[in-house]
């Protein structure tokens, strides 16, 4: 089951109906047709982007949870991967730690609409697979890198913080 399936279920459980829909697909149509109180995009950088606007324009009541599906950033990407105008800053976002809800800080979006949860992608492999780690045994979770160029340094401080963690 993926994030977006999980999420799915988890709102269902309180109540509330969903659909997964792709964002580029038939989204006129889909605005009108599930007219939706909430949604959840994997992305919002700007009004520009669109998919959100549409919703919008159609119901002004209507939240929006940034999921932030990439996080993973240097110097270099971070300004990419966060809110770049109003728009973007106004909605809900989601920030897989610390150091990411400090960057949407810094561009002016509201304590009160950034919830730290840990990383939706990865966070639940490494859950799972925790219990079946032996001392010798390495994992790779591959991720979305995307654009992103990690100087040598910071993967030696992933690894030295990260071994210690998953064998503990």
């Amino acid at each position: 089951m993926n994030v977006f399936e999980q999420l799915k279920e988890k709102l269902e459980n309180r109540g509330l109906s969903g659909v997964i829909l792709p964002i580029h697909y038939n989204r006129y149509f889909n605005a009108l047709r599930f007219q939706p109180k909430i949604i959840v995009l994997p992305f919002l950088y700007t009004i520009r982007d669109g998919n959100f606007q549409i919703y919008k324009e159609m119901n002004s009541n209507l939240l929006c949870l940034n999921l932030h599906s990439e996080q993973i950033s240097n110097l270099f990407t971070k300004k990419i991967l966060l809110p770049r105008d109003q728009f973007a800053k106004d909605v809900f976002h989601i920030s897989w730690g610390k150091d990411f809800a400090i960057d949407l800080k810094s561009t002016e979006v509201p304590s009160s609409k950034i919830f730290i949860t840990g990383s939706i992608r990865n966070d639940g492999i490494i859950e799972t697979s925790k219990n079946n780690i032996q001392n010798n045994q390495n994992i790779l979770i591959p991720s979305s890198f995307g654009l992103t160029m990690m100087p040598i340094e910071y993967i030696y401080n992933i690894k030295k913080s990260v071994s210690s963690e998953l064998l503990d």
